[in-house]
C-alpha cells in the first residue's frame, strides 16, 4: 500500500511502502524465538556450558555462572531472535548491521578471552571447609547457634553471680569471725 502523506505532490522517495504478512508467520517467528529460551536456559541450567569450570566448586557440587560465558550468551540470544523475527516477518535474511556484528565480536572476544585467562592462570585453590562447617555457613543454622551461645553465656553469668555472692558471704563471715577486724 502506498503512503498517503502528502500524496499528490510526493516524489517517489518520499513515499513509502507498507507490506502486510500473514499471521502464521508472527506466531512461527515468536514459537521459534521461545524455542530459543527454553534451549539456552535447559544448556544453562543442566550443563556447564556457561560455567566456569576451573572455579572452585560450590557448595551445592557445581562450578559457578562466568559472567564472560553469561554476557555473550546473551547478546547472541538477542541478535539471534532479531534475526530470526526479521527473517520470518520480512523474509529478509540480510537484516544484521555492521553494529550488531561488533556487538557480537566484542562479546565473543570477552568469553574468549575469559576461557583463555582461565586456561592461562593457575586455578584457584579449592575450599578446604568441611561439609559441616558449609553446613554452619547457613543462616539458619548460624541462628540456631547464636541462640544457644547466648544461653550459655547467660548460664555461665548466673553462675558467676552465684559464686561471687557466696564468695562475698564466706569473706563477710570471716570479717565477722575475726575479732581484731582483719
Amino acid at each position: 500500500m502506498l503512503s498517503c502523506v502528502n500524496a499528490k505532490g510526493a516524489k517517489d522517495w518520499q513515499r513509502f511502502q507498507s507490506q502486510d504478512r500473514a499471521f502464521w508467520s508472527l506466531a512461527v517467528s515468536c514459537v521459534l524465538i521461545a524455542l530459543l529460551v527454553v534451549l539456552g536456559l535447559v544448556l544453562a541450567r543442566d550443563s556447564d556450558l556457561l560455567r566456569d569450570v576451573s572455579a572452585p566448586l560450590n557448595p551445592n557440587g557445581r562450578h559457578p555462572f562466568s559472567l564472560a560465558l553469561c554476557q555473550m550468551a546473551f547478546w547472541l540470544f538477542i541478535l539471534t531472535a532479531g534475526f530470526l523475527f526479521l527473517w520470518v516477518v520480512t523474509r529478509e535474511y540480510n537484516t544484521l548491521t555492521a553494529s550488531e556484528l561488533t556487538l557480537l565480536g566484542i562479546s565473543s572476544l570477552t568469553g574468549l578471552s575469559a576461557v583463555l585467562i582461565n586456561q592461562v592462570s593457575p586455578p584457584a585453590a579449592p575450599s578446604t571447609l568441611t561439609a559441616q562447617e558449609r553446613q554452619e555457613r547457613k543462616v539458619e543454622e548460624i541462628s540456631k547457634m547464636r541462640v544457644a551461645a547466648e544461653a550459655a553465656l547467660t548460664a555461665a553469668a548466673q553462675e558467676l553471680d552465684v559464686k561471687r555472692n557466696s564468695l562475698l558471704q564466706a569473706t563477710a563471715i570471716t570479717k565477722a569471725d575475726d575479732p581484731a577486724g582483719g
